[in-house]
């Protein structure tokens, strides 16, 4: 996997920033960088999509209002 990472940064075609944090425990499914900037928000949290689905109320649909992700948390 590491290869991949990086042909696909020495390619320009991802972030290295983003790869950086899908390395990293709970990160691996991260849809944009801007979904954990808690600076960003109104309450200073990260961004709804970064709620696991087995945290939601049951039949609630979330989408993120920067991107669109519908839940990269798992």
């Amino acid at each position: 996997m590491k290869e991949l990472y990086d042909y696909c940064i020495k390619k320009k075609i991802a972030d290295a920033n983003i790869i950086a944090k899908w390395k990293k425990p709970g990160y691996e499914n991260l849809c944009c960088l801007r979904c954990i900037q808690t600076r960003d928000t109104n309450f200073g949290t990260n961004c709804v999509c970064r709620v696991p689905k087995n945290k939601l109320e049951e039949g609630k649909i979330v989408e993120c209002q920067n991107c669109g992700c519908r839940g990269c948390s798992g």
